[in-house]
């Protein structure tokens, strides 16, 4: 799978990204708010978000969500006290698979807003949008249908809680990547995830189902996420998720769905 390109002012390699997020100190930050869609809100106003756009070292920038400004109980099935390990949970879910479709997140404590995720920025842009009048991504073409089903499949095998598109980035390889996972293995979106699967046109690249398969890697990987995820995200979200991944895997399903495989001169 290809890197990620992180936002840099001098660019460097994946080791040094990791080793800034998990340690590098916060050089500067501008709080944004962030308006969430309206998730089953019943009237209420609609949910928003404080997030921190950092500045690290040797360039890097950063996005910090402080778990004291997350999403309110009353809109998220996921405690606030879980935001930041759901994150970094799906960081090394796709990690650990060799997806690169999350970028490099960290649980840290920031000195004035106290424990959240830290996330490195990507070269990419909102999913979708328009970019100097051209599309960034069609779907109706069968290459991006696919890199779209990819972000699908995943979200899926995770149990995403967020709206279909909202975390989705597009970069200039013109891959999708999924960035907030905050209530992720929550398992609230699945039924959605899986019709927006179906109309993406259930297919993925052989590159992309090669990492989920590990090449005969599997077994070992399957014990590092039995390893790591309880302590995450719990013994119960851990044993749904393996559940989904092996469904994938062993039986080209997921839910109900098939799954296909492109031709490579897709």
């Amino acid at each position: 799978m290809l890197p990620i390109d992180y936002r840099y002012v001098e660019p460097t390699d994946a080791h040094a990204v990791e080793r800034i997020i998990r340690e590098g100190a916060f050089k500067k930050w501008l709080p944004s708010t962030v308006i969430l869609g309206q998730i089953g809100d019943r009237g209420l106003k609609r949910p928003s978000i404080t997030e921190f756009d950092c500045a690290m070292a040797d360039g890097l920038k950063a996005t910090f969500r402080a778990e004291s400004f997350g999403i309110e109980a009353m809109f998220s099935p996921v405690p606030l006290e879980q935001h930041a390990k759901r994150q970094f949970a799906a960081y090394l879910f796709s990690a650990t698979l060799g997806l690169n479709i999350v970028p490099i997140c960290a649980i840290r404590e920031h000195p004035n807003f106290g424990l959240g995720s830290l996330t490195a920025q990507v070269y990419a842009w909102p999913f979708l949008h328009t970019r100097e009048g051209q599309t960034i991504i069609r779907i109706g073409r069968p290459e991006d249908r696919i890199p779209y089903a990819e972000a699908l499949l995943f979200e899926r095998i995770i149990g995403a809680g967020q709206r279909l598109e909202s975390s989705l980035l597009c970069d200039r390889h013109r891959r999708i990547l999924s960035q907030n996972h905050q209530e992720a293995f929550s398992d609230t979106e699945n039924g959605r995830l899986e019709v927006a699967f179906v109309r993406a046109g259930e297919t993925i690249s052989m590159d992309f189902w090669e990492a989920l398969n590990g090449s005969g890697k599997f077994a070992m990987r399957w014990a590092r996420l039995e390893r790591i995820l309880p302590d995450l995200v719990g013994g119960e979200a851990t044993d749904r998720c393996l559940s989904t991944l092996n469904s994938v895997v062993r039986e080209k399903k997921v839910g109900r769905c098939n799954i296909y495989i492109a031709d490579a001169n897709l």
